[in-house]
């Protein structure tokens, strides 16, 4: 049980290294500031108003990590449109 936990954790800081290189990279891509707000406004306004705040209330900012992710690959051809 435990090597899965370590897998997954491994897994999880691989998803927001690719969404923090995302948000760096894809300056030019259309709507990753909202995005980017998104995820502050709901970890220190929600998540830091909560005395016991459960991982369930973090899984609603997955998506927006994985488009963050998906920004750092896009190609240079597509930033124009």
């Amino acid at each position: 049980m435990a090597r899965r936990e370590h897998s997954l954790r491994l897994l999880n800081l691989a998803y927001i290294a690719a969404a923090v290189a995302g948000f760096v990279r894809g300056r030019e891509c259309y709507g990753l500031g909202l995005l980017f707000l998104f995820l502050l406004l709901r970890a220190r306004a929600l998540l830091g108003s909560l005395e016991n705040p459960e991982p369930r209330y973090t899984l609603e900012c997955y998506p927006v990590i994985i488009i963050a992710a998906a920004a750092l690959f896009i190609g240079k051809s597509n930033h124009s449109n």
